[in-house]
């Protein structure tokens, strides 16, 4: 976010342990250091958190519904904006595929690349599309292929674009909520299998990748990818087809991130006045709201996850 702010408006960048002199200070609600900063606080993250404007003056957020304090600018745009070379790839015109050079490329079926086992129903899916036909998993999580990819962008898309599929199931499933998984797998030029915000036909192209959402179980979903994988014609139409519904995506969320900064700048510190029963209640929220029944929810989900694992089983 700083190299971009730096492009379009003259910044000065302090560092992290001089926070306190900073007019505007853009964090998002991890830890706690951001509580006692005084000057404008501006709320991103690539989580599946809400914004809470008792504790920001300003938010990113990838709830649809927005206001003068919120923008709706899920993480995807963030990485797709911040990042140039994601930028500069998925703006590129692709080269058309044939059957023949998709069978010339001897593809495997479906690549896995992740390092959080929070999501249940991830894992759930990934081993039952496994039983079926194989998965490798590059990542930490479920390893097979003997060891991990190195860090990096680079690696993971070239591991991903020998492979028909991949997995890109988000953390969380929220209207709105969706995060980089998606573009890594095209940026691979893989066919996304997507699950996580049941809104992201709003802003992809539905013919270019596979919708979890679509299906009513996980069954039905792999039995869909394994008739799909028998069909070069089909497949070779989706690798075709234009990612994004809109071709003008990248310009346009340029210019309503530029234009909400402008808004921000303009007004200046002190234009967002948060009393002090709405700073003793974002305090409570943290402490008590966001950690501890969020713990709780956490708990619930893994007693459920373990029972239908059991089930399964």
């Amino acid at each position: 976010m700083l190299r971009w702010l730096r492009v379009h408006f003259p910044v000065e960048h302090i560092p992290s342990e001089r926070y306190q002199e900073a007019d505007y200070l853009i964090c998002g609600d991890f830890g706690y250091r951001h509580e006692s900063f005084r000057g404008v606080k501006i709320f991103t993250t690539g989580e599946n958190h809400a914004p809470n404007l008792c504790d920001y003056d300003y938010c990113l957020t990838h709830e649809w519904a927005e206001n003068d304090r919120c923008l709706r600018f899920p993480y995807w745009q963030t990485v797709l904006l911040c990042w140039s070379v994601y930028r500069e790839r998925l703006q590129q015109p692709r080269p058309a595929l044939t059957v023949e050079m998709l069978r010339a490329q001897k593809r495997d079926f479906c690549a896995f690349v992740c390092r959080n086992a929070a999501c249940r129903k991830r894992n759930r899916f990934v081993r039952r599309l496994s039983a079926r036909r194989t998965v490798h998993c590059a990542g930490p999580l479920m390893n097979n292929i003997g060891g991990i990819l190195p860090p990096g962008c680079e690696a993971k898309w070239d591991y991903v674009s020998k492979h028909l599929f991949c997995v890109c199931y988000e953390n969380e499933s929220h209207p709105g909520y969706q995060t980089e998984k998606i573009l890594d797998a095209f940026m691979a030029r893989s066919i996304p299998i997507y699950w996580g915000s049941p809104t992201v036909t709003e802003e992809f192209n539905p013919k270019a990748f596979v919708n979890a959402h679509d299906f009513r179980s996980d069954a039905e979903l792999i039995d869909y990818l394994l008739e799909l994988a028998q069909d070069e014609e089909r497949m070779v139409a989706m690798l075709n087809e234009p990612i994004f519904r809109d071709p003008q995506v990248v310009e346009k969320a340029e210019a309503r991130l530029v234009a909400f900064f402008e808004k921000i700048f303009r007004r200046g510190p002190g234009a967002v006045r948060r009393s002090r029963l709405q700073r003793i209640h974002a305090v409570l929220m943290r402490f008590y709201g966001h950690g501890f029944f969020r713990t709780l929810r956490r708990i619930s989900r893994a007693i459920r996850g373990k029972k239908n694992n059991n089930l399964v089983n």
